[in-house]
């Protein structure tokens, strides 16, 4: 929290209109971590390049400023900073679809995480391939019918776990549930091992975060 009412804003960004994405991004040369500006002196805002950042702002990264005026917006943005994460650890399986149920209405949005611990088929002549995970997220709101947001595949090989992140934004009214359903058929019988059926999911919801009156930024990046 940069302090209490409303604050004038960011000097580097004083020729742009706040609010505005150029501006946002001018804001970031006035942002230090261990006294390294996140970005450089020189960049230009309107056309901000991966090289002109001291860190990584490509991967998993998001700001967000308010400046303490009375009908700002919450915070969105935060990861685990205003997050309620579900932990399922639920396998998948084709004919049994699983179901979680958001009932918080103060929740804005909402991520479902499908994974898989190994994803490879030893075939019987001993060579490994590849292999790929048909599925899909569906979302129903009230009690109304289950809409589908996909199909999605995973494809590929590897012997580590892999996890692919779902996020949507609340589209109507509570409660809400979410179903994933596994499409392809379930991993063959031994002689053939195919661990793709192993699939988890986490549902994670973001909470409003009241910031009325406060002049706050949020930042975050990889070093």
């Amino acid at each position: 929290m940069l302090g209490e009412g409303e604050i004038e804003g960011f000097p580097s960004a004083s020729q742009y209109t706040r609010g505005t994405a150029t501006y946002d991004v001018a804001a970031l040369k006035d942002v230090f971590f261990d006294n390294t500006q996140v970005l450089r002196d020189g960049a230009d805002p309107a056309n901000a390049q991966a090289s002109d950042y001291n860190f990584d702002v490509t991967t998993d990264a998001a700001y967000e400023f308010r400046y303490g005026t009375q009908d700002q917006e919450p915070l969105r943005d935060l990861g685990v900073l205003n997050q309620t994460t579900i932990q399922v650890g639920v396998k998948v399986v084709k004919d049994t679809p699983i179901t979680r149920t958001i009932t918080d209405t103060d929740v804005t949005e909402f991520r479902v995480t499908i994974g898989t611990p190994a994803l490879q088929r030893f075939e019987k002549d001993g060579d490994v391939d590849g292999a790929k995970i048909d599925y899909d997220v569906q979302i129903s709101y009230a009690g109304g019918a289950f809409i589908s947001t996909g199909p999605f595949r995973i494809k590929g090989r590897t012997n580590d776990l892999f996890q692919r992140k779902h996020l949507y934004e609340v589209g109507g009214d509570f409660p809400i549930a979410v179903r994933v359903v596994r499409i392809s058929d379930d991993a063959a019988p031994s002689g053939q091992e195919d661990t793709t059926e192993q699939s988890d999911f986490s549902g994670t919801t973001t909470q409003k975060r009241s910031t009325t009156k406060r002049g706050i930024q949020t930042v975050r990046c990889l070093a």
